[in-house]
């Protein structure tokens, strides 16, 4: 399967112009560390399943140790 990474590093995406050019999944990034979460999240996902694209989602891990890395991921499913 061909996918794309997506966060807001990519700006404004053509979901659509995406899929068009054989696109197949978009992974979208979520949150990253315990404080972020992406600003384009929530749009990216409404545009690129509104084209019909699976989408999956992804955290960003900053953590350096077990109990930061569990709160992250608290902070990830939360």
């Amino acid at each position: 399967m061909n996918g794309i990474d997506v966060s807001k590093w990519q700006g404004a995406v053509d979901f659509a112009a995406v899929k068009d050019a054989g696109i197949e999944l978009v992974y979208l990034k979520a949150s990253e560390g315990m404080r972020i979460r992406d600003p384009f999240f929530y749009r990216n996902y409404a545009n690129a399943t509104a084209a019909g694209l699976p989408v999956g989602f992804y955290h960003y891990l900053t953590a350096k140790n077990e109990s930061e890395a569990r709160a992250e991921a608290y902070h990830f499913i939360g």
